[in-house]
């Protein structure tokens, strides 16, 4: 039970956090658009995840369910950090070659 949801709008992010997150969204109050927006994300993975476990009465299935969400989070960290290191690998060249020129 994977999230797969790209929104084009914060708004489902921010009505989680409005309804579950009151005091939450209150702070929101005191950080700039942005920040909130990814604050209300943040918030909603973690109302996500915390509604999975608590809705679920088997705890082996709940524990199975967290297991997939922590490889799949693995998953798009290692594909994240691969794509940064192919995407700096001209500037390393770049710095390496005038290394070996100089």
């Amino acid at each position: 039970m994977v999230m797969r949801y790209k929104a084009k709008s914060i708004e489902p992010a921010l009505n989680v956090l409005a309804f579950h997150g009151k005091s939450f969204r209150f702070a929101g109050r005191f950080l700039n658009k942005k920040q909130l927006e990814d604050c209300a994300r943040l918030y909603r993975f973690c109302r996500f995840v915390d509604d999975l476990v608590d809705k679920e009465s088997d705890i082996l299935l709940a524990q199975k369910k967290l297991d997939r969400i922590k490889q799949n989070l693995e998953l798009i960290t290692a594909k994240f950090l691969l794509s940064k290191t192919l995407l700096s690998l001209p500037n390393i060249i770049r710095c390496k070659i005038a290394w070996y020129q100089s």
